[in-house]
């Protein structure tokens, strides 16, 4: 099964996936599981942006293994904050198949959305 990623304007177009490379990384990262910190990104009052920075380099890194975390804030800088966390989240919801809102409009938000790439 290919997982499927969210397209986002940063420095340039990339695209956000969270296959099991990703997931691994910001849990070697962090020290934290990755649910946790997906839990941890609903509550956006407490959120650090650091934590915000580390889980969109994890879903960079299948496009630049090299990527680094400083790298990664200079690309946040670059794009529109207002979007990332919802992209964010949708990303980890195709990652997981868990359709936001109902399934039907779900799936239609997944197949305008996401492109499939390999995992």
């Amino acid at each position: 099964m290919a997982v499927l990623s969210v397209p986002i304007t940063l420095d340039k177009q990339r695209n956000l996936k969270f296959g099991f490379r990703a997931m691994i990384a910001l849990e070697d990262l962090t020290g934290k599981a990755f649910f946790e910190i997906i839990q941890d990104l609903q509550d956006l009052e407490n959120v650090k942006i650091s934590k915000i920075r580390d889980v969109i380099w994890a879903a960079l890194i299948h496009e630049d293994k090299e990527l680094t975390l400083e790298q990664t804030t200079d690309i946040l800088d670059q794009g529109n904050c207002m979007d990332l966390v919802g992209k964010l989240m949708e990303a980890v919801n195709l990652a997981l198949d868990e359709p936001e809102g109902n399934a039907q409009a779900g799936a239609t938000e997944k197949d305008q959305k996401a492109k499939v790439t390999p995992a």
